[in-house]
């Protein structure tokens, strides 16, 4: 649904909330190889977050990139926002460029609904909910990349 440096930006803001203790702060490469994803692209969306202020960077020997308390109080529709911006909820739901109130495609009104529930889920889903939900284990995200794991996962990323 969303770009996949905006999944990107989202597993790995979890991953540094989830992880963040007094100075541990994660190099863009530990990160990549946490979450199976390309270190470079991945790189640009951290630095992208981090001079945002959802995430923080230090420099040096035992820099890296970190999460504060503040990152928890961020919601998912923050960190989407900040990444690709809120286009996806203008967009109309048949992918028609033509598409408006005036002149509604065929699904027009009915997606209406689903973009407004979208929007409600997003701004209100913290980071810390989240977090208290994976810990809880009512939710589920697997950090550790596996040997399986890679295998299965490649295809999506292509």
């Amino acid at each position: 649904m969303f770009l996949k440096s905006t999944e990107y930006a989202l597993r790995a803001v979890v991953f540094l909330a989830r992880n963040r203790a007094e100075g541990k702060r994660f190099g863009k490469k530990e990160i990549a190889e946490r979450l199976n994803f390309p270190e470079p692209y991945l790189a640009k969306i951290l630095q992208h977050l981090a001079k945002n202020g959802i995430i923080h960077s230090a420099k040096g020997p035992q820099g890296g990139f970190y999460a504060t308390s503040e990152t928890l109080n961020y919601s998912l529709l923050d960190i989407i926002e900040v990444n690709e911006g809120l286009g996806f909820l203008k967009q109309c739901g048949m992918g028609l460029v033509e598409c408006n109130h005036d002149e509604p495609c065929p699904i027009h009104n009915e997606y209406d609904k689903v973009r407004q529930s979208l929007y409600k889920i997003l701004s209100e889903k913290k980071i810390k909910e989240i977090i208290d939900d994976l810990d809880a284990g009512i939710a589920f995200m697997k950090f550790e990349a596996t040997e399986s794991n890679n295998r299965h996962s490649h295809h999506h990323d292509h």
